[in-house]
């Protein structure tokens, strides 16, 4: 597969310690592999009904660690973290900043302030909570409120709490609504990491793809 995702090390605050940057791109690059090296910022929002574990997926994913102690995101909050990937058919190495914005899952106040929270966003990961059959129904809302915002950004879904006995949600309830909106979907678990890490690679190489390729499409200026 000419996609690979390397989960390298984590930004705080854009705060990188000297030589850290640099061993980055070299573990991005294998220069004789991988000559070429392009960066790229993208937005990620976590969308969902409150208590699905947004917040809890952020932090599996960029801290390795987990919480169960339910704290509600007021507005939202934004983490970051550094990921590289390779494309190998065209030798080339992207450096990826990602900001990983936790919504609010009040719909009240991310109506309010949808134009904020989606501006610019790269891609969405609307969550829902395997438990609780309303939150994958509560998607729409989410989904739909994205797209207002961003016509055409990539979508994913992610039904947390999937190491629960007791699911109330089945793959094809979730497939009904991927179908939808065109999205992929994974059951996932923040709280013991399964498919954390495939959910935001998933989007992201999904992401990196489309934008290596239209800048491939952009035909070359004309020699002088």
């Amino acid at each position: 597969m000419p996609w690979i995702i390397l989960i390298i090390d984590t930004v705080r605050d854009n705060d990188i310690s000297n030589g850290t940057e640099e061993s980055f791109v070299r573990a991005v690059r294998r220069p004789r592999l991988y000559p070429k090296l392009a960066r790229t910022r993208l937005k990620l929002c976590l969308v969902g009904d409150r208590g699905v574990g947004k917040t809890s997926l952020i932090r599996s994913y960029v801290l390795k660690e987990y919480d169960n102690r339910y704290v509600q995101t007021v507005g939202s909050r934004v983490y970051r973290k550094r990921v590289g990937v390779r494309v190998s058919d065209q030798k080339l190495g992207v450096l990826a900043d990602l900001e990983l914005w936790d919504i609010t899952g009040e719909k009240g106040l991310a109506s309010i302030l949808r134009e904020a929270y989606f501006h610019g966003a790269s891609g969405i990961i609307a969550v829902c909570d395997a438990s609780r059959r309303e939150t994958l129904h509560e998607l729409d809302f989410w989904l739909d409120s994205a797209l207002r915002i961003m016509k055409n950004v990539s979508m994913e879904i992610a039904v947390n709490k999937a190491d629960i006995p007791r699911r109330q949600i089945r793959p094809r309830d979730v497939d009904m609504v991927a179908r939808a909106y065109n999205a992929p979907y994974l059951f996932v678990s923040a709280r013991t990491g399964e498919n954390v890490e495939a959910a935001y690679a998933g989007l992201i190489i999904g992401i990196v793809r489309q934008r290596v390729t239209r800048r491939a499409r952009v035909p070359a200026p004309p020699a002088v």
